[in-house]
């Protein structure tokens, strides 16, 4: 109901809604009358059978079929992984290239859901992606550690298209990367 409320008020940008790899996230959010969604599934394979207690064929066929009926909808798909900065590097790209070539992408969104990494490893890992990736690269961090502004300003350096913030950084675990930390830095520090 808030989101439609949101996409109804028609204030210009663009509403995405943030959605499982499940068909009745992706209808709802398509009903609501977003323009895209952010699908999100774990891909690092001790994460997968923990939390959902099934393997990683599992986790790949849920995306594939997710981001299929997303773009039926004509929704706009930018793919998440839960727990990305912590997954192997090659483990995490050939998972994320299964599902492109498979399923549909139009964007990638570098996850570090638990605050693991660290602006060095941030910017290697992105060029990583880019240079894998002919998409958008769109950077989600977390304030674990209190690093969550310069994890983002590092994928920026990097090369990320968008960036995920959060307005006073309101979000789960240690909070998401503050909007007015990383506006101010852009502007102030960096002149963008």
């Amino acid at each position: 109901d808030a989101i439609k409320e949101i996409v109804d008020l028609n204030l210009g940008p663009d509403i995405f809604a943030f959605s499982r790899c499940m068909a009745s996230d992706i209808k709802k959010a398509h009903a609501c009358g977003c323009k895209g969604s952010i699908l999100e599934i774990a891909c690092n394979p001790p994460f997968v059978q923990k939390a959902y207690g099934k393997d990683m064929d599992w986790a790949k066929k849920s995306a594939i079929e997710a981001t299929q009926a997303a773009k039926e909808l004509g929704l706009h798909v930018s793919f998440f992984t839960i727990d990305g900065t912590r997954t192997e590097i090659d483990v995490l790209l050939d998972v994320v290239d299964e599902i492109r070539q498979k399923g549909h992408m139009d964007a990638f969104v570098c996850a570090d859901t638990f605050g693991c990494v660290h602006p060095q490893s941030v910017y290697n890992i992105v060029r990583k992606i880019k240079k894998r990736f002919n998409v958008p690269l769109e950077a989600h961090m977390h304030m674990h550690f209190g690093l969550g502004a310069a994890n983002t300003l590092a994928a920026v350096a990097a090369g990320a298209d968008v960036v995920h913030l959060a307005v006073s950084g309101v979000g789960e675990g240690a909070g998401n990367t503050p909007l007015e930390d990383v506006v101010l830095s852009m502007k102030c520090l960096y002149g963008l």
